[in-house]
């Protein structure tokens, strides 16, 4: 439910937690979830959300989904392997970036794999890249950069899909791990 989903995330950062991938999403707004989303941000969480299945390849509506939605997140849309946006991607002004989601292999029950597709498989990807910069810039001995930090090193470095500049349905491009890692530790 909402409620778990919601506790879970301050659970989550209350329990040390401050990058969180959260594939899920709802097409209606809770306060209890914004609330919670919004009270993670205020802790200086990194939530990478997947932005939705619902997509409909038409620019002029939004059918990105909650938390999603919410501008102190990270918005993920789907793109297959040659760098296109499959129909089902959500897609709206709040798509931040986009990252590999189409027949992605991953794990399933019962000990097996698939490939599996969908927004919810893009998100880890750019909550990996996220990681790897914190990691590295610990390493150099450098501090957290955090959110707005985090957010404009993922947005200049994405790999530009589509027309030039953003568009809605990849936001700003490709994550790029290589050019987000390189540019984050320039930062002082």
């Amino acid at each position: 439910s909402v409620t778990d989903i919601a506790e879970g995330i301050v659970e989550a950062v209350k329990a040390g937690a401050y990058i969180l991938s959260m594939s899920l999403g709802s097409s209606s707004d809770s306060s209890v979830l914004r609330d919670a989303s919004n009270w993670a941000y205020q802790q200086g969480a990194i939530q990478v959300v997947a932005a939705g299945n619902s997509g409909d390849g038409n620019p002029s509506t939004d059918n990105v989904n909650y938390p999603a939605r919410y501008p102190w997140v990270i918005a993920v849309a789907a793109v297959d392997s040659n760098g296109n946006t499959p129909s089902w991607s959500s897609d709206g002004p709040e798509v931040d970036v986009a990252a590999p989601g189409v027949n992605i292999l991953s794990t399933y029950p019962n000990k097996q794999y698939a490939y599996l597709s969908g927004t919810s498989m893009a998100t880890p990807h750019v909550t990996g890249v996220v990681a790897v910069i914190e990691a590295i810039r610990y390493a150099a001995g450098k501090s957290w950069l955090g959110f707005d930090a985090i957010y404009k090193v993922l947005t200049s470095t994405a790999y530009d899909l589509g027309s030039p500049g953003f568009d809605v349905y990849t936001g700003y491009g490709l994550v790029d791990a290589y050019s987000a890692v390189r540019y984050a530790l320039s930062l002082p």
